[in-house]
């Protein structure tokens, strides 16, 4: 998930961020705060083959995959690909 930089206070997963703090937080989240958050400088995203499965798997949770949570790393590099084409 992206990084954001908090221009204000914010409630995220329970716990207060102050503003200049880092938050990770998905696009949806960061358009909804809207100027409340930053985002970081576009870093070059490693590519699906050197992410984690946990990772992996976040992303094809976020991408709503369905039955992602069963799929091994060689499936989910496939299927979050194929999502994003």
């Amino acid at each position: 998930m992206p990084m954001f930089t908090a221009n204000s206070y914010l409630s995220h997963k329970g716990s207060l961020v102050e503003p200049g703090a880092d938050v990770e937080l998905t696009e949806e989240q960061a358009k909804h705060l809207g100027d409340k958050v930053t985002p970081h400088a576009a870093a070059p995203e490693k590519p699906l083959e050197e992410k984690t499965v946990a990772e992996l798997k976040a992303e094809a949770k976020q991408l709503e995959i369905e039955g992602y949570n069963d799929l091994k790393k060689d499936e989910l590099v496939k299927a979050i690909s194929e999502s994003q084409k």
